[in-house]
């Protein structure tokens, strides 16, 4: 119908969008562009030389022309494009591609509520969950198919929302819905206890982070407040 082959890119428009778009281009296509009202005056030039059969022949290159483009053979360096790796393809069209899919090495079920929190420790295979039985649990990760417990420790009769590590993985922070803070000392996990509770808060304390030097620490709660604490 329109004497050839016409592509419209209809990615990003909605069904009604999509439809007016694409007739408008369908009628464009058709219509043509509008003829010039005045008829253009071209420069005359000898008849291009033609064979014995009548066939004309080609001009010959010119010194300076573009050569001819060279396509990398398969054992050429460089990139190689995949139906998986398409460059003309935006990147959040691209699928993605996964060797292999995430699978469950074990499961810890000691809790007896909810779990809250759960992190690791910045340097040591260690493990710590925390829960709405009050409870805080440390893990031995060494081998992750096979955690071994450590220890356990309980902040009162409340439930521990969440639990973050210190840098340097000796210290340990719990944040808890009564609006406090604890900090832990857990260098040698056996023998944990704990040095400080920040009581300032007047809500539930929901979110927690030292700081790279691991003497700050920033607390955000339900009051509408982030408070910052300097840690001995």
């Amino acid at each position: 119908m329109l004497g050839g082959i016409v592509s419209f890119d209809l990615f990003g428009y909605e069904s009604t969008a999509a439809r007016r778009y694409l007739l408008h281009n369908i009628n464009t296509a058709m219509g043509g562009r509008a003829k010039p009202t005045v008829e253009p005056i071209f420069p005359v030039s000898g008849a291009a030389p033609a064979d014995s059969s009548g066939k004309l022949i080609p001009p010959k290159r010119r010194s300076g022309s573009l050569p001819m483009p060279i396509f990398p053979d398969s054992t050429a360096t460089g990139p190689k494009f995949t139906a998986r790796s398409n460059p003309f393809v935006p990147a959040a069209r691209q699928p993605i591609h996964r060797p292999h899919e995430p699978v469950t090495l074990t499961t810890l079920t000691d809790h007896t509520d909810a779990v809250l929190g759960v992190t690791f420790a910045p340097k040591g295979p260690i493990l710590a969950t925390t829960s709405r039985d009050g409870k805080v649990r440390l893990w031995d990760v060494t081998d992750p198919a096979r955690p071994s417990h450590l220890t356990t420790f309980t902040d009162r009769t409340h439930a521990v929302d969440g639990v973050v590590f210190a840098p340097g993985g000796a210290v340990l922070a719990t944040i808890s819905v009564d609006g406090t803070t604890r900090l832990w000392d857990i260098a040698d996990p056996a023998q944990h206890h704990r040095f400080a509770a920040l009581t300032s808060h007047t809500d539930a304390v929901f979110g927690a982070a030292f700081a790279p030097n691991g003497t700050t620490l920033a607390t955000a709660s339900a009051d509408r407040t982030v408070r910052i604490w300097a840690i001995p």
